[in-house]
């Protein structure tokens, strides 16, 4: 499973509520990923570049990005996101140092050295984030399971045998970001197992988990049923080898994956902000490529740092992820229970 990431906004606090900033991630299969790169190439055939050459949402006509949306929804893969309000962030240093005494109230409950000294270092790591970057760094957890989430539990039913690898690929930030990446990977790790652990990811009756097997806790076996009638409502999962294994920060010059995961965020970024002139269309379109794990969720998972009595989202935006919600696929109907 290719999961390609970009981010649009720089996350830094802002004045005026409205300012939202996006993680996103575009998921596809092995099967699919070709195709979907054919749907970029497309685009970029129609504003006159080259297959190689990089090409970003300004670059085309609104008509033209909402065609290549619409292309892409029939190629198979995906698209998740994770949005927050920079306007509304008052509170990110309070919650970042919150989190930093949870991890660290923690340490007393783990066994081995090994893992005591990694929650020490995740701890201090985070301690150490700006809250710029702590803000984003929440949003890319946060996106991170989703993507795997919603991922496993549309390909163990769909494609079984593209989860045999979980393949991470982030638009690399460069220079002044070059600690920021050397942090991200610890920091994301640290953080979705615990959201993992928090939130397991529901488990798929019937459905085939042999090829993800190596990522699950004691492995597919695990899975079976040991006594009549037993049922199972969970998977537990090996977060280490799934977030880790294979992580890379690319240019997203040479990663056709990365460009349509920019393309894509930006759209979302836009449509948040009330940037496009039809804003419906563009509501539709992304929410046509969008997949959740329940109907009941929401298209794009918004996250606040702020104070809890003022409102979370924007009207614009509450009504551009309303349009969303109408038409995002779902993995489930409902939640279970």
């Amino acid at each position: 499973m290719h999961i390609f990431i970009d981010e649009s906004g720089t996350f830094a606090p802002a004045s005026q509520p409205g300012a939202w900033c996006v993680v996103a991630a575009y998921v596809v299969g092995s099967r699919d990923r070709v195709e979907a790169e054919e749907v970029l190439n497309a685009l970029k055939a129609k504003v006159g570049r080259t297959a190689t050459e990089e090409i970003k949402r300004r670059d085309v006509s609104e008509e033209q990005y909402f065609q290549f949306l619409e292309d892409l929804e029939t190629r198979g893969g995906f698209l998740v996101s994770v949005a927050t309000d920079a306007g509304r962030n008052e509170r990110a240093v309070e919650n970042q140092m919150g989190q930093v005494r949870i991890i660290r109230e923690s340490i007393d409950r783990r066994k081995a050295l090994k893992d005591t000294l990694e929650t020490e270092a995740l701890a201090a790591a985070m301690k150490a984030l700006s809250p710029q970057l702590y803000v984003e760094i929440v949003c890319r957890m946060y996106l991170a399971w989703l993507a795997v989430s919603v991922g496993v539990a549309h390909y163990v039913q769909t494609e079984p045998q593209t989860l045999c690898s979980m393949d991470w690929c982030f638009d690399a930030k460069g220079g002044s970001g070059a600690a920021f990446e050397k942090a991200h990977g610890p920091l994301m790790a640290g953080l979705a197992s615990d959201m993992s652990k928090a939130h397991p990811m529901p488990y798929v009756a019937g459905a085939d988990y042999s090829n993800f097997g190596r990522f699950i806790r004691g492995g597919a076996a695990a899975l079976r049923p040991t006594s009549p009638g037993q049922t199972r409502a969970e998977v537990m999962v090996v977060t280490r080898r799934l977030y880790r294994e294979r992580q890379a920060f690319v240019d997203s010059a040479r990663s056709r994956g990365v460009q349509i995961a920019d393309l894509l965020v930006s759209g979302i970024a836009a449509l948040l902000r009330g940037k496009f002139s039809d804003q419906e269309r563009a509501a539709r379109c992304l929410g046509r490529l969008t997949a959740r794990m329940y109907a009941t969720g929401d298209a794009t998972y918004l996250i606040s740092f702020g104070d809890p009595a003022t409102p979370l989202i924007t009207d614009v935006a509450r009504k551009a992820v309303k349009d969303m919600n109408a038409v995002a696929r779902a993995v489930f109907k409902k939640r279970p229970g």
